[in-house]
């Protein structure tokens, strides 16, 4: 009886890891970043923060500003400093910032504008991309404490897939060492 109960533990645990194995890598998460803001042309670099790996947790923190979240298949920009009365980002051709992907591992198929988002005056026309970079524009646009921009991310990963046993060859390893067990249990 007991020993059934060891095989049956065994097979558990080889289908938990047989589950585990099929994990698949998203499209930022684990990329390292940058975030540079331009001002007054895109030709201008303003500021450039060092680069951040996407993880949980805000990346960037732009001088006390604004935070930037980039998650997996998103950026999120909100925690503006400044009280409810509005305050407006300077005109110019571009006052805004760029978000790349430094590993050059992903490749952009879209970037939008979330419905969540509430920065008046923010549209599709204010945000573009490549195929590694994301550029928002918001000059003279105005924000307070309670604004948030958040923009969807879609594509893809080139980043080489990491190399994992095949499951047949572990679930041999694992049947073979269930064998030995239950030999040595009998003898």
């Amino acid at each position: 009886m007991m020993l059934n109960n060891t095989v049956k533990k065994m097979l558990a645990v080889v289908g938990f890891a047989l589950a585990s194995l099929h994990a698949q890598a998203g499209l930022l998460n684990g990329e390292s970043v940058g975030f540079t803001y331009y001002y007054p042309t895109l030709a201008s670099t303003y500021a450039e923060l060092d680069s951040a790996v996407v993880g949980d947790g805000v990346e960037f923190n732009f001088y006390d500003m604004f935070s930037v979240d980039v998650a997996d298949n998103a950026i999120v920009i909100n925690n503006f400093f400044y009280s409810d009365s509005d305050t407006a980002w300077d005109a110019a051709s571009f006052s805004g910032f760029v978000i790349r992907d430094l590993g050059g591992f992903v490749n952009l198929t879209a970037a939008a504008l979330d419905a969540s988002s509430n920065m008046v005056g923010l549209d599709a026309s204010r945000i573009s991309f490549d195929a590694r970079s994301v550029y928002v524009n918001w000059q003279g646009l105005a924000f307070n404490s309670g604004t948030q921009v958040k923009i969807n991310l879609q594509g893809e990963s080139t980043r080489p897939a990491v190399q994992v046993p095949e499951s047949s060859g572990l679930l041999l390893a694992l049947l073979g060492l269930a064998g030995v067990l239950l030999r040595c249990r009998r003898a």
